[in-house]
């Protein structure tokens, strides 16, 4: 009969983000608590996303404005980029607190927008795969 093994059911959560000026190394594995934390806060930072898309679907068309016209909506548009900051800022945050002090802020700073992005989604996928294990179908 197989056997659960728990040291070899999941891989170490390795990282390298060596080639942008950062470290290398292994993210602990993330407590339950870590988890919960982490999930409620990207389902604030949804909510915020929602808002911020809000504005950006109100100030229309900016590529075929007038100069008069984005003038007029620049408030808006100051609004929507200090709130992609915030939120950007947020998230930064949230992965952070997920890596329990592995990665910090500043680590994450380094990285270009698409490489955070996709080091975002490869931990998420990680902390809540998707594929079953043998002995985890019901």
């Amino acid at each position: 009969m197989a056997k659960f093994n728990a040291a070899t059911a999941v891989e170490s959560l390795e990282y390298d983000f060596t080639a942008y000026g950062g470290q290398a190394g292994v993210i602990p594995e993330p407590s339950t608590g870590l988890v919960k934390g982490y999930f409620r806060a990207m389902k604030a930072l949804a909510k915020d996303m929602r808002k911020f898309k809000g504005i950006a679907d109100q100030l229309g068309d900016v590529e075929n404005m007038s100069d008069e016209e984005i003038a007029d909506r620049m408030g808006m548009i100051e609004e929507a980029e200090e709130g992609v900051d915030e939120l950007q800022d947020k998230q930064r945050h949230m992965l952070a607190d997920l890596c329990g002090g592995a990665i910090t802020v500043d680590d994450l700073d380094r990285l270009p927008f698409r490489v955070f992005q996709a080091f975002n989604q490869w931990l998420l996928g990680e902390i809540a795969p998707k594929k079953t294990t043998p002995g985890s179908q019901g």
